[in-house]
């Protein structure tokens, strides 16, 4: 058996991150549970990405649940407070406040009547097809890099944004090695 899929096999055994390996790759479009994705890649750039996962039940409780109004609205003395009340959060400042920045941009969006999915797809190429190679995914991962952080967003560099895209299942890129 190949090294990754023991890996796969092994954490598959793993109920927390069963469930991770179970969404990861499915079509999400609702605005909470986007951010929400967007967030746990943001938290897992440079770590191990079991780590955050297992640590998902303590982010969610620090920000609410990912309502990306009541996230919004927090203040960095309130993102103190709730920091103290759950330990198992890692504490990068840059990461947690990134949480609220990006949230306060796409409560902005909504407020324009543009929604999360509604602005991410409309970063994408018309004519995108369906499938293409990873090369196509991390070109336009940079493209949409590039734009999200002109618009606002924070901690959205190329490699977080192309997992994020591969996670919610925006297009289908062909897999293959690079």
């Amino acid at each position: 058996m190949e090294k990754g899929m023991e890996r796969i096999e092994k954490d598959l055994q793993d109920p927390v991150l069963a469930a991770y390996h179970e969404q990861f790759g499915r079509e999400l479009r609702d605005q909470n549970a986007l951010f929400e994705r967007l967030s746990l890649q943001i938290y897992a750039a440079g770590l191990q990405w079991e780590t955050i996962v297992k640590k998902m039940p303590a982010y969610r409780g620090l920000f609410y649940d990912y309502d990306v109004a009541k996230v919004a609205g927090m203040s960095p003395d309130e993102l103190a407070d709730q920091v103290d009340h759950y330990p198992d959060v890692i504490k990068n400042h840059a990461k947690l406040t990134a949480t609220i920045t990006n949230a306060t941009v796409i409560k902005r969006l909504s407020a324009g009547e543009t929604s999360f999915i509604d602005y991410l797809t409309s970063l994408l190429p018309e004519g995108l097809p369906v499938a293409g190679p990873r090369t196509e995914l991390a070109d336009l991962a940079v493209t949409i890099s590039k734009q999200m952080k002109k618009d606002g967003f924070s901690f959205t560099g190329p490699s977080t944004v192309q997992v994020f895209l591969d996670s919610i299942e925006l297009f289908k890129p062909q897999r293959q090695a690079d």
